[in-house]
């Protein structure tokens, strides 16, 4: 039988699962929901991982979420910035329709 190592899939705090006014970005959030079960998702942030973990919580994010420093290894992140910290970096636009994948 092969090994089987789970995806890695980080998301962005500020600007990815949290928008202007500190609003919840639903169609974030439901994805990071459909990939829990699959996959090691992490939330991480430029503000540390304290932040992130508070955030998370705020939002109601499974008991299954790691929360790591921004960086951390992954295979896929969700960011609103340009990023280059997983082997494929989706761009979420403002409102999740300007989506680009590297």
């Amino acid at each position: 039988m092969s090994q089987y190592r789970r995806p890695v899939v980080a998301f962005d705090v500020d600007g990815t699962l949290i928008g202007e006014n500190d609003a919840p970005r639903e169609e974030i959030i439901s994805i990071l929901r459909l990939l829990v079960p699959w996959c090691t998702v992490i939330v991480w942030s430029g503000c540390g991982t304290d932040y992130a973990r508070m955030t998370g919580l705020r939002l109601g994010l499974p008991p299954e979420v790691h929360y790591r420093p921004k960086g951390w290894p992954a295979d896929i992140t969700f960011d609103d910035a340009e990023v280059n910290l997983g082997t494929v970096n989706v761009k979420v636009g403002e409102h999740g329709n300007d989506n680009d994948a590297e």
